[in-house]
């Protein structure tokens, strides 16, 4: 249970950097710089858990690992749907080639829209929630309520409950 919790946490973290790290290998690659180079950079310039990922990633190439299966080894590690798309638009770019900047930018931005539209829903059921605990907690409130005010009043219902059963 603890490691699960924990594992969630740093899946919330990724997923809040990633479109931010999607950004900057973006930039990178619109200044010049080949793809693994902008990952490396990503893996020095941002924080844990997503510079550690791609510290990972730059280290494997650096190895002599190609590109795809890095990628690939590291989609199954984190088992995210996001970077699941980001390896799938790496691998589709590599082979039929394309502009790699602008469909980064276009999958951060979706990315983005994603993260909006899940703390919407949040937001929206959870008042849901909210007010199904009131409903639910007023007649234990307004039991107490009375009996504070006259608990002869509620004293004298549970003796007409008791007699109505008794009399069914």
């Amino acid at each position: 249970m603890v490691v699960g919790f924990l594992i969630g946490r740093r899946r919330k973290k990724f997923l809040g950097l990633f479109p931010d790290a999607i950004d900057l290998i973006v930039r990178g690659v619109k200044s010049g710089l080949p793809v693994t180079e902008s990952m490396a950079v990503v893996g020095r310039e941002l924080e844990a858990p997503v510079g550690e990922e791609f510290q990972r990633i730059s280290d494997g190439i650096r190895f002599g690992q190609p590109l795809d299966v890095v990628l690939w080894e590291t989609a199954q590690r984190l088992a995210t749907p996001e970077f699941n798309f980001f390896v799938i638009t790496i691998s589709i770019q590599q082979e039929t080639g394309g502009n790699l900047a602008e469909t980064l930018a276009n999958l951060s931005d979706i990315l983005r829209k994603r993260k909006q539209m899940r703390l919407k829903i949040k937001a929206l059921s959870s008042e849901a929630k909210a007010s199904a605990m009131i409903l639910g907690a007023l007649p234990l409130i307004m039991f107490g309520v009375l009996y504070t005010m006259n608990p002869a009043y509620e004293t004298a219902l549970q003796a007409y409950a008791s007699v109505q059963r008794l009399s069914l």
